[in-house]
């Protein structure tokens, strides 16, 4: 988990979300452990998704070429 991703509009939500919707059975420790594999796994896709062809987003954002 990157600290500048809490500034992203929807990372909190996302973060949540995800947390409530993991099922995992077993001790404690474990149950932990494979939740946190798992939402490590979610915001990787997140970001990615967050990313794609970031160049022309701001392109079109600033109305310049980069």
């Amino acid at each position: 988990m990157l600290k500048c991703w809490k500034d992203i509009p929807g990372y909190n939500l996302v973060v949540k979300d995800k947390w409530k919707s993991l099922q995992v059975d077993g001790w404690g420790s474990y149950v932990l452990k494979e939740k946190l594999k798992m939402i490590k796994l979610a915001l990787k896709d997140w970001h990615t998704n967050h990313t794609q062809n970031l160049p022309s987003r701001i392109e079109s954002l600033n109305g310049m070429p980069l």
